[in-house]
């Protein structure tokens, strides 16, 4: 007869056991977290995109009902420029107000203001601005003419549009506008 051995039970894990477990919980939780790290970063991305792209709707919205209801000729100097527009902020109904849009202390900024009734009204439309460039269409020459830091007053005076690129931290917005039926006067301030 064979002598029989006792089997013993083991209870637990062995060592080896242990450090592979725990390589792999490592591994999975790497991956994990790069993963969480990449939603995180994109979330941030499209909230920063989201809000640009509601600026710059505001900003396109505004402009484009400045000069559909544009009253007098377009007065542009070097931080920014001037018009009289039936669009206003105060009535629903056409009044016409002088509209002064700047660009300059890095913010895009709308006043809007009527003597006779003792109004004004202030808007930041872009907070953080780090440049901008207006330029109009001149339909004599079929090409866009950048008005800031041109020589304004070799400019002709009858345009059909208008161009306006502004950069932010977060995007570049490229704005063009068509002038109905008037002009753009430059000041070489």
């Amino acid at each position: 007869m064979m002598p029989r051995f006792k089997e013993t039970r083991k209870y637990g894990f062995t060592i080896i056991e242990v450090i592979v477990s725990l390589f792999i919980t490592g591994l999975i939780m790497g991956a994990l977290s790069l993963v969480m790290g990449q939603i995180v970063q994109n979330d941030t991305n499209l909230r920063a995109t989201q809000g640009a792209s509601s600026q710059e709707a505001i900003l396109r919205r505004l402009l484009h009902r400045d000069m559909q209801g544009i009253q007098k000729p377009l007065q542009v100097a070097a931080g920014g420029f001037t018009l009289n527009t039936s669009h206003n902020m105060l009535l629903n109904g056409p009044l016409p107000v002088d509209v002064a849009w700047t660009f300059t202390g890095g913010q895009v900024r709308r006043y809007e203001v009527d003597e006779s009734l003792d109004y004004s009204m202030e808007q930041v439309l872009i907070p953080k601005l780090k440049s901008w460039r207006l330029s109009v269409l001149d339909p004599k020459q079929n090409r866009w003419l950048n008005l800031i830091g041109s020589s304004m007053k070799d400019l002709a005076t009858s345009f059909t549009g208008i161009y306006l690129h502004l950069e932010t931290d977060a995007v570049t917005m490229d704005i063009i506008e068509r002038i109905p039926f008037t002009w753009v006067q430059t000041n070489s301030e």
